[in-house]
């Protein structure tokens, strides 16, 4: 009986040791790494939460990610319209001057030539880019310019679809890009550049050196009437538009406002899961070296008595 007894205590001691090296080694090695679990098997529970919490952080920093670029864009989109507009106010200003009966031909050509180079503007912001170099009206087709010159010289659009919907939320998307030939028309289905086009050869019907005749200033009233109306609709359309992006834009902002909480708070949540609390292991590591020098000091003791040597 003595000898089963004194072996079942040899191997308790033996055990009990073992688990304070180990427990004293998982210690050391979390403070070192600065991680409460080392595998998933230190704590299942914990670590499927912490999985969670990492899931939620990535997805956050991801849909956030997607609302910088649609951002990006916005700020970039919403600076040409405003610029656009204050052009196309221009034109209709010099609109107005043209279609005063006092102006002469030659006075309406100078007028042209004036409505040609603020075209020229109107194209350049029209292919307007993105801080990533995307071209923002060209819709799917942002890799290319937005609007080119056909073979006859007319300004037209060559994007094609519908820009993507980008993820910024568990159930929400938003456009990264818009399209051009949608936002610069007039009511009439007419495109800014075509409306243009028509101002000018109304305001260059008649060769600036000739007189004009009735038939010609009849003509060119009904072509500037035309005009005028649709310089009013691409104004009103383009403010619209302005509208639109200020208040997608303060969406994006309060969006990415959420998504910077959300992050921080799956990363303390999933840092309080994973992250060794420095101080307790500390306390908790020079204990567990307490006990465990302890138990070996007792064990050496022990095992070295007489008994120990018949046994």
């Amino acid at each position: 009986m003595l000898r089963i007894s004194t072996a079942s205590w040899y191997v308790g001691q033996v055990n009990h040791m073992a688990r304070l090296q180990g427990e004293s080694s998982q210690l050391q090695t979390s403070i070192a790494t600065g991680k409460r679990m080392i595998s998933a098997a230190d704590d299942p529970v914990a670590s499927a939460r912490a999985d969670r919490f990492a899931r939620l952080e990535a997805d956050s920093a991801n849909w956030k990610a997607n609302g910088d670029v649609a951002s990006r864009r916005l700020e970039s989109s919403s600076d040409a319209l405003s610029a656009m507009a204050s052009d196309i106010t221009r034109i209709r200003e010099l609109a107005l001057v043209a279609a005063n009966d006092t102006q002469t031909p030659a006075d309406r050509h100078i007028v042209a030539a004036e409505i040609e180079q603020l075209t020229d503007g109107l194209l350049s912001l029209a292919n307007r880019r993105d801080s990533d170099g995307r071209y923002v009206f060209a819709g799917a087709a942002s890799g290319q310019p937005a609007y080119a010159r056909d073979g006859g010289g007319s300004i037209v659009w060559q994007g094609s679809g519908t820009a993507p919907l980008a993820p910024i939320g568990a159930d929400r998307t938003v456009s990264v890009g818009d399209r051009g030939d949608v936002l610069f028309a007039a009511d009439d289905g007419t495109s800014l550049f075509a409306a243009a086009e028509e101002l000018i050869a109304v305001l260059r019907a008649t060769p600036s050196d000739q007189a004009e005749t009735d038939s010609a200033r009849a003509d060119r009233k009904l072509g500037m009437g035309t005009a005028l109306d649709r310089l009013d609709s691409l104004q009103s359309n383009l403010s619209e538009a302005s509208a639109t992006q200020g208040a997608r834009l303060q969406q994006l902002d309060a969006t990415t406002e959420r998504l910077d909480i959300d992050i921080l708070e799956a990363s303390i949540a999933r840092g309080a899961l994973e992250d060794t609390d420095i101080t307790r292991a500390i306390v908790d590591l020079e204990r567990t070296l307490t006990l465990l020098q302890a138990a070996q000091a007792g064990f050496t003791r022990i095992s070295g008595l007489s008994l120990f040597e018949r046994l």
